[in-house]
């Protein structure tokens, strides 16, 4: 067998290998975005004074991130405006500091509204808002990433073509 057989063969195992990690990470990448949540359980304890609990978690429950209570003074939304549309985020006001909790897509309505009603409407005593996060809304992550993968992969590809004949000459 001749030695450019063997560098190109070399070639297609690294392509290959490449494929298969690139493969997995797409796979581990997708199973951690879909698999996010945020729940946040709140008491009211007197007029204007709101206790909560905010719990998140990731990698289907795997791995949990909770902050245990502190005191709910209000909401904040962020707008967030790319080609693709206007996103919203919804961060909350709390005693120790501001809080991220949603990001909310195109067209869907945020939770601030429910929250405000809870900080000061005195018939209401409690509120739980549980959200999924929607992959979708990370196209870079989603769109981009298998691409510039392609596109690293097409590079790697042509450079092993022309060292094999370079080779062969």
């Amino acid at each position: 067998m001749s030695r450019s057989s063997y560098t190109f063969s070399g070639c297609a195992g690294l392509i290959g290998i490449l494929v298969i990690l690139y493969w997995c990470y797409i796979f581990i990448s997708y199973v951690y975005l879909i698999s996010r949540s945020a729940t946040i359980n709140c008491q009211k304890i007197k007029q204007e004074y709101v206790s909560c609990q905010l719990t998140r978690r990731y990698l289907l429950g795997l791995w949990t991130d909770a902050i245990p209570e502190f005191q709910l003074l209000g909401s904040d939304i962020e707008t967030i405006e790319n080609e693709g549309g206007e996103f919203e985020t919804l961060y909350l006001k709390t005693d120790k500091g501001r809080i991220k909790f949603h990001q909310y897509g195109l067209n869907e309505a945020t939770d601030a509204p429910e929250i405000d009603i809870l900080l000061h409407d005195s018939s209401k005593s409690s509120l739980e808002i549980s959200r999924v996060w929607n992959p979708l809304f990370d196209p870079l992550c989603i769109i981009l990433s298998p691409l510039l993968f392609l596109g690293f992969l097409n590079v790697i590809y042509s450079v092993c073509k022309s060292s094999v004949e370079y080779l062969i000459r």
